[in-house]
């Protein structure tokens, strides 16, 4: 897989857990492995604006923090680390976020590499099914683009 649809991956995979955390009530922090840079938003782009600037990132579910502005309990966090298969990105999770997982796991399956090449679940984003057809007439297009295998079945990368 290219290094592109590999990043395209791990945004969509981490958005969709965003996205269904925000919907629950939930407020997500963002800490890029050195310090946290964003602190309890329920905005899914500046949430996602916010990650992929070191090699791994730790979302805190629900962060509270104490009066000298250290980490002072939470729901749950989400590890996720960048640059591997792109559809394991979320390396590890609390258990307490379970619920707020199911369409990440299915978007992780549906683009793991040993899995059936199939069109996304019905009720993940619609916005996944459009930039997968805009991919794909982009490299329709394109013969000699090294992406075109990808959108024919992305085993082959």
């Amino acid at each position: 897989m290219s290094v592109r649809m590999r990043q395209f991956v791990e945004r969509q995979i981490a958005t969709a857990f965003i996205e269904s955390a925000i919907a629950a009530g939930h407020d997500i922090s963002v800490h890029n492995g050195e310090e946290v840079v964003l602190w309890n938003s329920k905005d899914p782009e500046a949430i996602m604006g916010a990650m992929m600037t070191t090699d791994d990132d730790h979302l805190y579910v629900d962060a509270r923090r104490d009066e000298h502005g250290r980490l002072n309990g939470l729901l749950g966090e989400v590890v996720l680390i960048y640059g591997n298969g792109g559809y394991d990105v979320i390396a590890d999770y609390h258990t307490s976020l379970e619920p707020f997982m199911a369409s990440a796991d299915r978007l992780a399956d549906y683009w793991d590499g040993s899995g059936a090449w199939v069109d996304p679940p019905a009720d993940v984003d619609p916005r996944i099914r459009l930039a997968r057809a805009a991919v794909a007439e982009r490299l329709a297009t394109d013969p000699e683009d090294e992406r075109r295998d990808v959108v024919a079945d992305p085993r082959r990368q």
